[in-house]
């Protein structure tokens, strides 16, 4: 599958399912892609988490809420994002 408009489309019918990359590979792409895609990834995220109801009523603005706050602090003392998150 040359045709990377090709394989999206079979990413998003789930005809990749099996190859989905684990969560470190995905959050480590996520911390190499151009600063100018982030607000768009953002976007899909936040449209998924709401679709899918991830979140109970607000949820989403209180975890919006500690991420700034906690960006204010030193790297080191920040709040891993998926503390016990596990590659499956």
């Amino acid at each position: 599958m040359k045709d990377p408009f090709e394989k999206a489309k079979a990413i998003r019918k789930g005809e990749l399912d099996s190859d989905m990359p684990m969560y470190a590979e995905i959050t480590g792409w996520i911390q190499r892609v151009p600063k100018t895609w982030l607000p768009a990834l953002l976007m899909h995220v936040i449209h998924r988490c709401v679709h899918e109801k991830v979140f109970q009523e607000g949820g989403i603005v209180r975890l919006a809420e500690k991420v700034i706050k906690d960006s204010e602090k030193p790297l080191g003392l920040r709040t891993h994002p998926a503390k016990g998150a596990k590659d499956e």
